[in-house]
């Protein structure tokens, strides 16, 4: 399986947004980090993304959707990369070849 590393779409968007007010408070909060993950394998491709506060609970968390292949309904969520990062595995049934950054 590969995977490759880029900027995610939106993280680019809002840092090209004026998020804070006059007074230098944040408008928008962040609720994505700037990384994309996209694991590409035999049985399809699945996204990864990082979740930043997602639940107000001041715990960062990282999802996964599929972007080709029906590997699963919907998204998963989880507290850590590594327990996303084995979930794909699972799912594309293969281990990391190429980690491209």
């Amino acid at each position: 399986m590969n995977v490759e590393r880029r900027r995610h779409n939106l993280s680019i968007e809002f840092n090209g947004m004026n998020t804070r007010r006059s007074d230098g408070e944040r408008r928008l909060p962040r609720i994505f980090g700037d990384w994309q993950y996209i694991y590409t394998g035999k049985k399809g491709q699945i996204s990864l993304i990082e979740l930043i506060d997602y639940y107000g609970d001041g715990i960062d968390r990282w999802e996964i959707y599929s972007l080709q292949g029906e590997l699963f309904d919907d998204v998963e969520r989880f507290k850590s990369k590594e327990e996303a990062e084995r979930r794909i595995k699972e799912l594309l049934g293969e281990e990391v070849q190429n980690y491209g950054e």
